[in-house]
């Protein structure tokens, strides 16, 4: 059970990660896409810390 919520952990992160530099890519000022980008990073690194502490 605890891989199973280990792994939705690990590809929520990836998928959180894909989602925020698809919206920095698309944003029109440069500030507001390292904002973007640097969430991205910060949720998928959570996530991914969150994956190896459950597995």
């Amino acid at each position: 059970m605890n891989i199973l919520i280990g792994l939705s952990c690990l590809i929520l992160s990836i998928l959180i990660f894909g989602i925020c530099f698809y919206i920095a890519g698309k944003a029109s000022k440069e500030v507001i896409a390292y904002i973007w980008a640097w969430l991205g990073i910060v949720l998928s690194s959570i996530g991914l810390i969150i994956f190896w502490i459950i597995a």
